[in-house]
């Protein structure tokens, strides 16, 4: 196993959108995720003349999501027991460590932050936020809005019908991770290292220009100790999350997981659908349903080693997307 820490340092706007009916594409994602990472990364091998047919076959590269850094400070997901007061804006997390889910029946949300301003609290579960000297800090993207007019094959011409408006990312830098096992045959290091590499829409225009960096690390530079607190770990979600089993109706998705045999609960922070595109058929894959970024999923019968595999290699299916990855949550920072 080879361990990449990469950076992507956007050198032009960046437009993660998704589908749009209109002539308007906004940037969906304040993240890379690690679909749209290994989509970029396979278009560079392929342009490169290196033969991807058995990575695309049985993918030996596992592509975490990347995550906006501003002042050395990786903004990740929010845990789903997060909350925000609207009048102070102070924080109040709720500490799932701390939390008896054997008897959800006792089990209080609070009604009124630390100032005192009751009914007044906002989940912010998924929200992008940082530590910094012990306060919450959330991700403020910079935006900026760009007209295209676009040329009429027939006429060679403008066409007023063909004005798009992109209102895109700028000055993003995002950090993530890539873990390779031992069949993968490349050098991500060598390959990549200070190349660019391309994201999202309006590539032909300009947009979504990443200059890459990346450094090798040690599994011990990745993973902390964690000692079992009130005989469990919670593991909280960094990308969308679901499970699949196969029944007499094909297969299905849940969000039933079992980690080394022990069957998690669950908080979740609401479910979405996600889906990839085939960059061999050209075509948008299949829509599976999955738990959202912060859910939270809570273990127990767990060793040291197995956290460090279940933090670099995922748990659920289809991880060398970007799907299925979790960290473990602090129980001294629990956000």
């Amino acid at each position: 196993m080879r361990i990449y820490e990469v950076e992507y340092n956007a050198e032009s706007p960046i437009i993660l959108s998704r589908p749009s009916v209109t002539n308007v594409f906004h940037n969906s994602y304040k993240y890379l995720p690690g679909s749209t990472i290994r989509g970029a990364i396979l278009t560079y091998l392929i342009n490169n003349n290196h033969d991807i047919k058995e990575e695309m076959v049985k993918p030996s590269m596992l592509f975490h999501p990347a995550f906006p850094v501003k002042d050395d400070l990786v903004f990740k997901p929010a845990q789903v027991l997060l909350f925000r007061c609207k009048l102070c804006n102070t924080y109040k997390p709720l500490n799932p460590y701390e939390v008896n889910l054997d008897n959800l029946d006792n089990f209080e949300m609070p009604f009124k932050c630390d100032n005192g301003h009751p009914f007044a609290l906002k989940p912010i579960g998924g929200e992008l936020i940082a530590i910094k000297d012990g306060r919450v800090e959330e991700y403020k993207p910079k935006y900026a809005i760009f007209d295209s007019v676009g040329i009429n094959r027939v006429t060679g011409s403008s066409d007023v019908n063909l004005i798009y408006t992109y209102i895109a990312l700028i000055n993003a830098k995002y950090r993530g991770l890539i873990v390779t096992n031992d069949s993968c045959k490349f050098d991500l290091k060598e390959l990549l290292d200070n190349e660019v590499i391309f994201v999202g829409k309006g590539i032909n225009r300009g947009f979504g220009c990443l200059r890459v960096k990346i450094k090798e690390k040690s599994k011990h530079d990745i993973i902390k100790k964690y000692d079992k607190l009130n005989n469990k770990i919670v593991l909280k979600a960094l990308s969308p999350i679901f499970n699949i089993n196969i029944s007499d109706n094909g297969l299905v998705t849940n969000y039933e997981f079992k980690i080394k045999l022990s069957r998690c609960k669950i908080l979740s922070n609401g479910s979405m659908y996600v889906s990839g595109f085939s960059i061999v058929s050209n075509t948008e894959k299949v829509k599976i349903a999955a738990l959202k970024e912060g859910s939270l999923l809570i273990t127990d019968n767990i060793s040291e080693d197995d956290i460090a595999d279940i933090v670099l290699n995922g748990i659920g299916p289809f991880i060398c997307a970007g799907f299925n990855i979790v960290e473990v949550l602090d129980h001294d920072s629990p956000y």
